[in-house]
């Protein structure tokens, strides 16, 4: 019997790209850990870092317009992250898919050309 050809219903282990937009929204660069983005992840995080504490800085120093503008650029980077996050997701989940599916390709020619032989 011929199994069914591989589609995003039939794995259990893909990324959720809700799950990794809402990872990344509570730790900014976590939804990109789920994508095995580790790099993606650490310059997020860090950036992340750096804006708030840039902001933070500038406003303790009475520099407002700075501190704006790196609060400004911090909460652009947090919902590039965010998307960024979901978009990981997605593309890792299509990879995988399409890995499996060629070996289920793979594997049916191989059984039909051993048919063939016999």
């Amino acid at each position: 019997e011929t199994p069914d050809f591989p589609s995003s219903n039939s794995f259990e282990k893909l990324v959720d790209p809700d799950r990794a937009s809402l990872y990344s929204s509570i730790i900014p660069g976590s939804g990109l850990l789920l994508s095995r983005q580790y790099d993606k992840a650490a310059v997020s995080f860090l950036l992340n870092l750096i804006f708030i504490y840039g902001s933070y800085h500038a406003y303790t120093q009475q520099q407002y317009g700075i501190s704006g503008l790196m609060l400004f650029f911090e909460i652009s980077w947090y919902i590039g992250g965010k998307k960024a996050s979901r978009e990981s997701a997605t593309k890792i989940n299509h990879s995988h898919i399409r890995v499996q599916q060629k070996k289920w390709m793979r594997n049916q020619l191989d059984k039909h050309q051993l048919q063939d032989l016999y």
